[in-house]
């Protein structure tokens, strides 16, 4: 079985995703095709095909709209909440906040016209969904248990697994001969939907295009009801974060602050749970960021704390630090989400500014020098590191000592350190106390770091019991070439990514946010979700 949803929540706080859609008038064919080359074409091709420039970078791959069926619903509605919230699991973005009610129904007419043209060319159409009776009023335990029974009696154990975190089969394909693998059931984010009537429908008419098969012909109603409750209680019950559209005001904090990552003045600044999504799909228990903006003096500086269980601070062959990146849009038009990817349809250049922090930088700001592979970086025991400011530069270069006893090649010499010899900025001297860097972009290749003369930020870190707080900090009075303006009251498009070292995150494997918006006004920050109107 492959089950999916729009979210994973608790009943305290009900994200946008689990209210219905109401459909409203889309905008103008060819305003919609202009918003699908802007923000669709660069993983869903120009053509519909699932052949976008950053597709190869994607699993699962981007829809083929032409190709495949819409997985769990063909309606308009459906598709306009697919693109309003996204997909978890899945590297599609929500646009909730982002696009207006009208771009996204336009868009979501576009996409099933895409469809029917390709059901028309010869693609399998959706089952017809059955009428069935409502879920009981309460489940008892032995209720549940037969759920439990009819998981493994129907083979649903040998797609998902045991525990469902979809671990029991490798090398399924979709109806297109894409790889696809079962949905990760004890995430509790499913894409057909929160709700419980949408893994009703799920179960009974199956997902066209995947392996999933219907089993309307093989469960009654009452088995299927049994069996989705017993699917419900291998997730946690979370709030899995809001999706795009969120408006962070910087909050007024202490100097002190910035620079002190202890400081007692973090407890009272509020952070907005942002969801985090894998660009390869895996296992994932990281599914939110918290993030808050805060304002002190001549700085503005970008406040994460995010779950990780590991302290990854080492950078070496088949080893990676964590990491994290705030971009920003150097324009006042939300771009493509692959850092700004020139599209040829757009004549406008859409460059983005990107923040990169790694926690191996970190290590070495914090103690003054640079380390190398052969040098490995070592952690005191225990479960609180506390990195901080950068120190004094001790060394430049890295210790004088022999090379496999050879006394002639030293560390230290130029032909040994090859990436300081090639100008490579991540090895420059002269940036060993910047654990933050910063870059522009317009899309894949175009990544261009700034000059060392130009490298302002600052960063502080703490990583303890398996969290990490990091804080990014950039003066704003006076900006480079290429840097942001914060200037007050402007919206200024951000997105966020995460690296987990410990599982192999490095360049495009990582988890994404989707566009949010962050506003400088010196006022303390109210987050506002973008409005999701009821469904009629």
């Amino acid at each position: 079985m492959v089950l999916g949803c729009i979210c994973g929540c608790d009943s305290k706080a009900p994200p946008a995703a689990t209210a219905a859609v109401k459909t409203s008038a889309p905008i103008d064919p060819e305003s919609a095709r202009s918003l699908y080359a802007k923000h669709c074409l660069a993983c869903h091709g120009s053509d519909g095909h699932g052949d976008g420039l950053a597709a190869e970078f994607l699993f699962p791959k981007p829809r083929a709209f032409l190709d495949s069926p819409l997985r769990f619903s063909g309606s308009t509605t459906a598709v306009i909440q697919t693109i309003r919230q996204g997909l978890p699991r899945s590297a599609m973005p929500g646009f909730s906040g982002v696009l207006t009610q009208t771009e996204i129904a336009g868009l979501a007419a576009l996409v099933v016209e895409l469809s029917k043209k390709g059901a028309s060319a010869g693609s399998s159409a959706q089952p017809v969904e059955r009428e069935h009776a409502p879920a009981p009023a309460y489940f008892t335990d032995g209720m549940v248990a037969y759920g439990s029974q009819l998981y493994r009696s129907m083979g649903c154990v040998g797609c998902h697994g045991a525990t469902g975190h979809g671990e029991g089969i490798e090398g399924l394909l979709d109806s297109v001969g894409k790889p696809i693998r079962p949905a990760d059931l004890a995430s509790g984010q499913y894409k057909s939907g929160s709700r419980p009537e949408d893994l009703f429908r799920t179960i009974s008419k199956g997902v066209p295009g995947t392996p999933m098969p219907s089993y309307n012909a093989m469960l009654s109603d009452d088995q299927i009801w049994v069996l989705v409750e017993y699917i419900r209680r291998l997730a946690p019950a979370r709030f899995s974060g809001h999706v795009s559209g969120v408006e962070l005001r910087a909050q007024a904090a202490d100097e002190g602050m910035l620079t002190d990552p202890a400081h007692t003045g973090w407890l009272d600044i509020e952070g907005e749970l942002i969801a985090i999504r894998p660009l390869w799909s895996r296992v994932e228990e990281i599914v939110t960021v918290s993030v808050s903006v805060v304002r002190a003096g001549d700085s503005i500086g970008v406040h994460l704390i995010w779950d990780d269980a590991t302290c990854d601070v080492n950078q070496d062959s088949g080893r990676f630090p964590d990491g994290a990146a705030v971009m920003f849009a150097r324009s006042d038009v939300v771009p493509p989400l692959p850092m700004g990817i020139p599209i040829e349809q757009q004549s406008e250049s859409l460059p983005v500014n990107i923040w990169h922090w790694k926690a191996s930088r970190q290590f070495d700001a914090s103690t003054g020098r640079r380390h190398d592979a052969d040098e490995p970086r070592i952690l005191a025991g225990g479960n609180y590191h506390l990195f901080g400011p950068p120190q004094t530069r001790t060394a430049a270069a890295a210790p004088a000592t022999p090379l496999d006893g050879d006394q002639d090649l030293r560390l230290s010499d130029p032909l040994y350190r090859t990436a300081v010899a090639a100008g490579n900025i991540h090895s420059d001297p002269a940036l060993v106390s910047h654990a933050a860097l910063e870059a522009n972009a317009i899309g894949f290749g175009t990544l261009t770091y700034q000059p060392a003369a130009a490298q302002d930020l600052q960063s502080t870190a703490v990583w303890s019991n398996g969290h990490w707080f990091v804080t990014i900090y950039h003066s704003f009075s006076t900006p480079n070439e290429g840097d942001i303006e914060f200037l007050p009251g402007k919206r200024i498009p951000i997105t966020l990514a995460i690296w987990n070292g410990s599982k192999g995150d490095r360049d495009g494997t990582k988890l994404i946010s989707g566009w949010h918006w962050l506003v400088i006004d010196g006022e303390k920050a109210t987050v506002v979700p973008a409005p999701v109107p009821s469904v009629k």
